[in-house]
């Protein structure tokens, strides 16, 4: 810290700071829903936010719009750009978004309007993000709690000049693009992925001629065979139940909750559990093993992981089948992937047993199912593309990892005037950032 302190109802902050209630500041208000009993009232051009639609994020259109009579004959009303918002209640509650065309709001979302002269919206909205547990910690009501408007009304918020606001909030919001940007980049190659999985799941490598098959188009030299021909066995793991905390005795249990939708198993949050030496020996999982999540809700049953070679023993719970490619016939990446496909195609739920909440796809049943089966070496080819798909897709995530982290910090220190740039010199491009459009 380069800079005196003072001793505030809200904590430290900076001597050149101000105290403002936000009521003192700002009109604060919020909108209605129009009756849902005339249709036509929402056949309009007026931008209509519910409070589902905040995401700290930026509005610029709404899933429903609403007409001048709907406005009229109700309690909703319009707000200006720059407006922002804060839902009240719902699954959303205390999340933000800020106006950058004028709408109008459901009751669900309080409109905190701009006052241009005092502070920077953006900056107004980095700050509330700052508080955000502060602010939920106050919420009452039953099941879903609310956030009133009273709380937001008194709602201390310190304020430095005009010109450090927008500073702050110019470099949180580049810090905010290169996150969207990093999502999205890891969105285009999943999708790159689930696109390739088709492509070669049904083409294979070589743009050969296609047959027809009980599983579908496959390339004219591969097969179709049942699994129990392609894999050395399959195993049920460990029936035990696994403590809800770390424990510091026992031996490291996948459990279906360390599988990740995607196939990625997360070594740092298995849990360990107690049991015989002898049971260890028969479940410890080795380098390769396919893991198959064989019990689960509908949309999880199938995920599929293969395990890595880890530095102390890991065995495997009762959810999970373990299962061992005949490696002479079979790749373990490519079974794996193959799994997680078939999973995306709702395979195995069309052919699982039901229960309430619950499908299952046992042992018995996954040693009979069709699968495609290609000449080794292209196995390993088509595994090969995906691992390379996949390796990127986790840098991609780390990356973004490390600027969540990164804009995390920023926020805690520059809304707080541990870092201070007030006296840093650039120019505010206004093509560069979204808080530049609301100064």
């Amino acid at each position: 810290m380069n800079n005196n302190f003072k001793q505030t109802d809200i904590g430290l902050i900076p001597e050149d700071w101000e105290l403002h209630e936000l009521s003192r500041i700002a009109k604060i208000t919020s909108g209605g829903t129009p009756s849902r009993k005339t249709p036509e009232y929402y056949s309009g051009n007026n931008l209509w936010v519910k409070s589902g639609e905040l995401e700290d994020n930026y509005i610029s259109d709404t899933e429903e719009k609403i007409t001048n009579e709907a406005i009229k004959n109700s309690s909703a009303k319009i707000f200006p750009a720059h407006t922002i918002l804060i839902a009240l209640y719902g699954a959303t509650v205390g999340k933000t978004a800020i106006l950058l065309k004028e709408a109008a709001t459901n009751q669900a979302v309080c409109a905190i309007l701009q006052n241009q002269e005092v502070f920077n919206s953006e900056f107004v909205r980095f700050y509330l993000i700052t508080i955000r547990d502060k602010l939920l910690s106050q919420r009452y009501g039953g099941a879903q709690p609310n956030i009133s408007q009273t709380i937001i009304k008194n709602t201390i918020v310190p304020l430095p000049t005009l010109s450090e606001q927008k500073k702050i909030a110019h470099i949180l919001s580049k810090i905010q693009q290169a996150i969207e940007t990093q999502e999205q980049i890891i969105k285009t190659t999943q999708e790159l992925k689930k696109a390739l999985m088709q492509k070669l799941f049904t083409e294979g490598l070589n743009s050969e001629p296609q047959k027809q098959t009980e599983i579908g188009p496959i390339p004219k030299s591969w097969e179709v065979v049942k699994l129990r021909e392609a894999v050395a066995y399959i195993d049920y793991g460990l029936s035990e139940a696994i403590p809800k905390n770390q424990a510091f005795e026992g031996v490291k249990n996948v459990s279906t909750a360390d599988i990740t939708r995607e196939g990625i198993i997360l070594y740092h949050k298995i849990r360990k559990v107690q049991t015989s030496d002898r049971i260890i020996e028969r479940l410890k999982l080795k380098d390769g093993d396919v893991l198959f999540n064989w019990r689960n809700s509908s949309e999880l049953i199938g995920k599929t992981a293969i395990f890595k070679e880890q530095p102390v023993t890991h065995i495997f719970a009762s959810f999970i089948l373990r299962i061992r490619c005949d490696e002479i016939k079979y790749h373990n990446y490519f079974l794996a992937y193959l799994m997680n496909y078939y999973r995306e195609l709702g395979v195995f739920i069309k052919l699982s047993r039901r229960a309430v909440n619950q499908a299952n796809y046992n042992r018995n049943e996954i040693y009979v199912l069709d699968i495609p089966l290609p000449p080794y070496k292209e196995q390993v080819q088509i595994a090969n593309a995906y691992r390379k798909l996949d390796e990127k897709i986790e840098l991609l995530k780390e990356q973004l990892n490390s600027k969540r982290q990164l804009f995390s910090n920023s926020l805690n220190q520059l809304m707080t005037g541990q870092i201070r740039v007030k006296d840093i010199e650039f120019e505010l491009n206004e093509n560069l950032s979204q808080s530049n459009l609301l100064a």
